[in-house]
């Protein structure tokens, strides 16, 4: 099934707590909640701080700003609590993001972009939102090129780390 821009395989349908997994063809899961909404996550046997030097690194290279870290495992240390490694980072392309913003200001609600680094198992998770689902969530064409380009954007950034 062709689903967003990719090749979307759904061997089989796993439904668990309300949501559905299946994996695209490079092996990364595809998370559907009921609202429709998409995540692409990847995993990774690294660190977390691993993943997140070398998402930082491929941002400077590709000169994306990135805008904000924020490191949970730290917040929750500073009030005496304890979590697994969850780092967000935020970055964008303000010329891709503001002419989408301009179709539908309510966009802005989700942009500049997030990827979350999390401990998880041995390694750590890579999440986003998948832009196809945010385009149509906003009321935007999802198979607009701009959208297509933050997609491709995503999933290269997801694959660069192992």
């Amino acid at each position: 099934t062709k689903a967003h821009g990719w090749w979307v395989r759904f061997c089989p349908n796993v439904w668990t707590a309300r949501r559905w997994k299946s994996a695209d063809a490079a092996g990364r899961r595809r998370e559907r909640t009921m609202s429709g909404n998409m995540f692409i996550h990847a995993e990774c046997r690294c660190s977390v701080d691993e993943a997140v030097r070398v998402l930082k690194a491929r941002l400077s290279g590709k000169n994306i700003p990135l805008f904000a870290e924020f490191d949970h495992k730290l917040n929750a240390e500073g009030v005496g609590m304890d979590m697994p490694g969850a780092t967000v980072l935020v970055f964008g392309n303000p010329a891709l993001g503001t002419g989408l913003m301009l179709k539908a200001p309510s966009l802005a609600l989700d942009l500049p972009l997030r990827i979350l680094v999390r401990e998880e198992g041995g390694g750590c998770r890579l999440s986003c939102r998948d832009a196809c689902a945010l385009a149509r969530e906003h009321g935007l064409d999802e198979h607009d090129e701009t959208v297509g380009r933050l997609n491709a954007l995503l999933r290269e950034l997801l694959q660069g780390v192992q």
